[in-house]
């Protein structure tokens, strides 16, 4: 789970990374300023329409505008980073590391490029890559809140624990926001500290009590901490902002850990009838089939069903074991 922070650079708009993560508000960029290189008009101009574009969010043209650009100027720092971006949004994520490294290499002080790299590499699971380029801009900027929230998340897939929770705690008191609460309460329900925790879970819900991401992120971590009646409210919560499968099945496993076998019963089979087509509830109705009700037939059935739609999933073993 890995809310990590990014910023699209000057103009203004704040991107989260990660695992369908809740909305951050990072702290304003604190590094240097950065100065474009000397260029024309016909440089100003095409500067000024690319970043219309990535503010429209029409990354196809912002690719082409700024790769001219960069063409011309190999060295530029803003078009090399939204270059990098509109690459990044397109699925190129080795261009667009490419090009970020290329705009820290011209503007190495220069923020918003570390941070979205970073978050580049620790979305890749290079964590040491990713704490090396956060370091020192993180030092020369110990009061901006994403910084220090990806360099936990850094240190977090370092197994650093004590250097992870450190960073959370300086993003938390910079910036009291969900994300923030919900990466450290990460951090805690995988140290085993439950309790501390839950606090942190709680108030993320109670500051966006009508955000879906954080109400389902909220939802697993209760699970993950092995408090099932929370997660069974926060479910309730996400499944009135939104109805889908995947809440409803997510919910059956809460209620399952409850030992409210009917109402996990229930939700299972109302996945499947909101969309048969999502392979999980299939296999966790399967499963509940098979464990808690020794119904194996009824069980083969749900595991095959679920082989159908996802032929390569687990649900092809779990139906050949419940054949033995």
């Amino acid at each position: 789970m890995h809310n990590v922070g990014k910023r699209w650079g000057w103009l203004g708009l704040v991107a989260l990374f990660a695992c369908g993560g809740p909305a951050s508000q990072p702290a304003v960029p604190t590094g240097t300023t950065v100065q474009d290189p000397a260029g024309d008009e016909a440089d100003a101009e095409a500067m000024a329409e690319g970043e219309e574009a990535i503010k429209t969010k029409d990354f196809v043209k912002a690719k082409a505008v700024f790769s001219a650009i960069v063409a011309r100027k190999p060295d530029h720092p803003k078009a090399n980073h939204y270059l990098a971006v509109a690459l990044e949004n397109l699925g190129d994520a080795q261009g667009a590391e490419k090009h970020y490294r290329a705009a820290l290499a011209a503007a190495p002080s220069w923020t918003d490029s570390v941070l979205n790299l970073s978050a580049l590499l620790i979305d890749s699971q290079r964590f040491e890559e990713a704490e090396k380029v956060l370091a020192s801009s993180a030092s020369r900027n110990p009061k901006d809140a994403a910084l220090q929230l990806n360099l936990a998340y850094a240190r977090m897939g370092n197994k650093d624990i004590e250097g992870a929770k450190t960073a959370f705690e300086s993003a938390l008191a910079l910036a009291d926001s969900p994300d923030v609460r919900l990466g450290l309460a990460d951090l805690l329900v995988e140290s085993g500290k439950y309790d501390e925790a839950k606090a942190h879970i709680d108030r993320a819900v109670q500051q966006a009590p009508e955000n879906l991401e954080v109400l389902t992120m909220a939802a697993e971590l209760y699970r993950k901490a092995r408090l099932p009646d929370d997660c069974i409210v926060a479910y309730d919560k996400a499944i009135a902002l939104r109805a889908v499968a995947q809440l409803f099945s997510n919910r059956g496993v809460c209620k399952q850990m409850k030992k409210d076998n009917a109402g996990a019963k229930a939700d299972y089979k109302k996945a499947i009838e909101t969309d048969p087509a999502y392979a999980p509830a299939h296999f966790l109705f399967g499963r509940f089939l098979l464990t808690v009700e020794k119904n194996k037939k009824a069980a083969i059935e749900a595991f095959e069903a679920c082989e159908k739609i996802a032929p390569d999933s687990k649900c092809k073993q779990a139906a050949e074991e419940a054949r033995r």
